[in-house]
């Protein structure tokens, strides 16, 4: 019997199609000529994120998600961007781009990069190099690129484009085996995801045990299901040296007052 769907495989298919649609516009020979159009130097999300004392903050940008529907009805990305560089606790910023699942676009990268001092990641299910440029065009510093979504050539050859083109991927795995396909392929930066992309539960004590299985040379980030200072004590005891907090911030009545709370 076959299995069926999940939300992650719906998720994929749909972005084939986006990206099929998106190389009829504007074929990938003709995108990589838009490289020189990058107007803004690449910042080290590694250094940014990668602190001796403390535990960083990655704070999302996000409209809505299939867990959650809207996020926030006072959603603005400029003010939230606003916020997020004037507080002077975020290490990072990450964009949801994907359109249909998460009420993203590539171009809210463009406009906070125009403000931010902080570098950006670019989070979507990048599955084609051609996401991996437009990134790059875009001004994102950092892209996000799932194991789950990809297989272990397509993972290696997109680190290395992403290097290559000087930006910073956070592979991300949800298994034990995912992370020694992370690691095989070359990443530097593992994230953990909390939520199970295929069902979209949290499972924190599961993603907190699989921080620790990270080589400790490498960059640990943990993701999602981040909701308060325990969940924060929780991950940094697990050796994780960043967190990526994307709804517990935007859906609070105060965005700074949450991430002090966080960094207590």
């Amino acid at each position: 019997m076959k299995p069926e769907a999940t939300i992650l495989d719906e998720i994929i298919s749909n972005k084939l199609i986006e990206v099929a649609e998106l190389k009829r516009k504007l074929p990938l020979k003709d995108l990589k000529r838009l490289i020189n159009n990058r107007k803004t130097p690449i910042i080290n999300f590694a250094k940014s994120i990668k602190k001796q004392d403390k535990i960083s903050l990655i704070a999302e940008i996000k409209k809505s998600s299939p867990s959650a529907g809207v996020i926030s009805d006072r959603f603005n990305h400029m003010d939230l961007a606003r916020k997020y560089i004037g507080s002077g606790r975020i290490d990072a910023i990450s964009i949801l781009t994907d359109e249909k699942y998460f009420s993203g676009n590539i171009n809210l990268i463009t406009s906070v990069k125009s403000i931010s001092n902080i570098p950006i990641l670019r989070k979507d299910f990048i599955i084609d190099e051609y996401q991996v440029y437009e990134s790059y065009i875009a001004g994102a510093d950092a892209i996000l690129l799932i194991v789950s979504a990809l297989n272990q050539t397509a993972l290696s050859n997109m680190i290395r484009l992403s290097r290559d083109l000087g930006l910073f991927p956070l592979v991300e795995a949800h298994t034990i085996e995912e992370i020694t396909v992370a690691v095989d392929s070359g990443a530097e930066i593992i994230g953990i995801n909390s939520r199970d992309l295929k069902t979209f539960k949290i499972n924190r004590l599961e993603s907190s045990e699989l921080l620790r299985q990270i080589p400790n040379e490498k960059i640990r980030v943990a993701e999602s299901g981040i909701e308060n200072s325990d969940d924060v004590r929780m991950m940094r005891s697990s050796g994780a040296d960043a967190m990526l907090v994307g709804t517990s911030i935007i859906k609070a009545a105060d965005p700074i007052a949450k991430i002090n709370e966080l960094l207590a």
